[in-house]
């Protein structure tokens, strides 16, 4: 029987994996040190109206970079072209070239990493990669394994911790004094909670903004035989000098399209080699029980993942026209910091109550001024499903993406950094706050 792998079977040959972690290739190197002599482009309203036109079309204030993210026109260009060829002949595209694209992108954002790409997978996002890895674990382990999550886990991870069994939660408490404060309430749930068996952990907290002590969480899980996840879905890009193997953790996931400027959507699972013979997607297709990692993740069904495919795209972006990622890092950091202590100031609050080394590098949350602290108010901001009343008034009234957050009957700001915005938009922000009245949150 003529297999539909056949075509794959016959590109495997060109992958010979080894044992080391890929270094940057003589192109690779040329590409670096090339980059370094371009004319960066200037940050802020001149990247927007260059390198972004289809978002600046849209008129609305990009400060929510941590939900989705945006990816530049050349990046959407890159990807459109793909599309458009799977579209004209999907069966030489999905047959002879799809396991090739996947690994080759797979390739330069594990190099960058410095991770093995043998020990990685490119998926959707980082929610789709935690709910496969707890069904794969929670399957090897006896019948009543729980989960350990905490107070600011994502929702969606809550709900597949959940979705197992029991998950008991370690409670966290601002204000957080040090990440000590994190170790310590996570000993204090293990210690109550002997049959957890995983533990899942944000590296930066999203309703939060934290900065988690993930390698300190980790030690402390492994030395009880707990597995760990960690959920790094803010982090690539955003935590400098990022060393994901030295983290020491059994799972790592980051999203792509947030700080690295990928299409929606683009997420690398890693995974530490004592689990790379087990894991497989929750999606049976072809390349279920291919004995190499990546390939098993790379064809699930007939699908559209041209997203994948425009990393090394991105990684020209980042290189070529931002300068580097330290660059890009320099600036999202400092704006973060500018950001918030102007808002701060302006409105008479203050900041989240983080100690500064667990503040998230571009993100931050700021207090809103006290008249919008208004029972009614709160009540416009409760979110049912993905949306709420206040972010289609902020959307669509004020043509600002942007979020404001209920913590602990108190309303905040999220602010998230990136190099499409500038003070002059912060200012922005500021002024129409104070400016607002209860009697203004309606929606026609």
């Amino acid at each position: 029987v003529l297999r539909f792998d056949l075509a794959f079977k016959i590109k495997k040959v060109k992958f010979i994996f080894t044992n080391s972690i890929l270094t940057p290739t003589a192109m690779d190197k040329t590409e670096a040190e090339t980059s370094g002599q371009l004319q960066a482009a200037e940050f802020g309203r001149p990247m927007l109206e260059q390198h972004f036109p289809h978002v600046a079309r849209r008129g609305v204030l990009m400060l929510n970079n941590g939900s989705f993210g945006v990816a530049p026109k050349s990046v959407l260009d890159c990807k459109l072209r793909l599309t458009e060829e799977f579209e004209s002949f999907a069966d030489e595209f999905v047959r002879l070239r799809q396991v090739d694209l996947n690994y080759s992108s797979l390739e330069a954002i594990a190099r960058r990493l410095r991770v093995r790409p043998q020990q990685c997978a490119l998926l959707e996002n980082v929610t789709i990669g935690v709910s496969n890895i707890l069904r794969r674990l929670l399957a090897l382990e006896p019948p009543g394994s729980q989960v350990l999550i905490n107070s600011w886990t994502y929702i969606a991870v809550r709900m597949a911790a959940t979705e197992a069994g029991e998950a008991p939660e370690a409670k966290l408490q601002l204000p957080l004094k040090s990440g000590e404060d994190v170790l310590r309430a996570v000993e204090q749930e293990l210690d109550r909670r002997p049959k957890v068996r995983i533990a899942v952990f944000d590296h930066i907290t999203s309703t939060t903004a934290c900065l988690m002590p993930v390698k300190e969480l980790t030690a402390l899980c492994r030395s009880r035989g707990i597995k760990v996840i960690i959920d790094g879905a803010h982090a690539i890009g955003q935590v400098p000098n990022l060393d994901i193997e030295d983290i020491g953790a059994d799972f790592y996931l980051g999203n792509l399209n947030k700080w690295h400027f990928l299409p929606k959507s683009v997420a690398l699972m890693w995974i530490s080699e004592a689990h790379v013979s087990t894991m497989k997607p929750d999606i049976v297709s072809w390349l279920l029980h291919d004995e190499v990692l990546p390939h098993r993740y790379s064809y699930l069904g007939t699908r559209d993942t041209s997203s994948f495919y425009v990393i090394p795209e991105a990684l020209k972006f980042i290189d070529e026209i931002c300068g580097g990622l330290d660059r890009v890092y320099e600036y999202c950091r400092s704006l973060a910091d500018e950001a918030s202590s102007y808002l701060a100031g302006f409105w008479g609050t203050d900041l989240l109550p983080l100690p500064a080394d667990m503040q998230a590098p571009f993100m931050r949350l700021i207090r809103l001024p006290q008249h919008l602290q208004r029972p009614a108010i709160k009540k416009f901001a409760e979110e049912t499903r993905f949306e709420s009343n206040m972010w289609k008034f902020l959307a669509y009234k004020l043509k600002m993406d942007l979020l404001i957050l209920n913590i602990e009957d108190s309303l905040f700001i999220r602010i998230a950094a990136s190099i499409v915005v500038d003070m002059n938009d912060i200012r922005l922000v500021g002024d129409t706050m104070m400016r607002l009245k209860e009697t203004d949150f309606v929606l026609d």
